[in-house]
């Protein structure tokens, strides 16, 4: 393959020997006694073999340096897509109900849903469709106040408005 150093072999002790990279592919004078004319067809056919493959380890050395420039657009529109999106974090404090025990609300299930399109009549519960879940299992003692946060990464709030979206609703569940 160009570019790749070729392993060192004797091929049969003829003297001849395969170089070890392509500067001395390039560089290498043959061993052989040739004619004139042959020696001048060699250097031609050799001349007219480097350059594609100079720009080839050109080329391979740049795409190792640097990520052709389709992969960094891509990476760049991934990095400003999650720049856009919105963090929202539920979280409880230690001191927020002191009257109720910390083992009667815990584990707390904290879901992110959508109300379903196909939506009960009057009198039923609405059905939702849940896209992700975190459970609050205690406080946090941290700093001054106790807290545990379950946090949700949600699309910005300007896709969600254009898309025909129902609103998102964050739902707690207890035992």
């Amino acid at each position: 393959m160009p570019g790749l150093a070729l392993p060192n072999h004797d091929a049969a002790n003829n003297g001849f020997s395969y170089p070890r990279s392509t500067e001395q592919t390039c560089g290498q004078k043959s061993r052989a006694q040739l004619s004139p004319d042959d020696e001048l067809s060699a250097k031609e056919s050799l001349a007219l073999y480097c350059k594609p493959l100079e720009l080839y380890n050109i080329i391979r050395q740049r795409a190792i340096e640097k990520p052709p420039s389709l992969q960094r657009c891509l990476r760049y529109k991934i990095e400003a897509k999650r720049k856009k999106r919105i963090q929202i974090s539920v979280s409880i404090s230690g001191s927020a109900n002191t009257r109720l025990p910390a083992h009667g609300i815990f584990p707390l299930h904290v879901l992110l849903a959508r109300s379903s399109k196909d939506a009960p009549g009057e009198g039923h519960s609405p059905m939702y469709r849940f896209s992700r879940a975190c459970v609050l299992t205690s406080f946090c003692e941290s700093g001054d106040s106790g807290h545990t946060e379950a946090t949700f990464t949600i699309p910005n709030m300007k896709s969600l408005s254009i898309s025909q979206v129902r609103s998102l609703d964050i739902i707690l569940i207890s035992r």
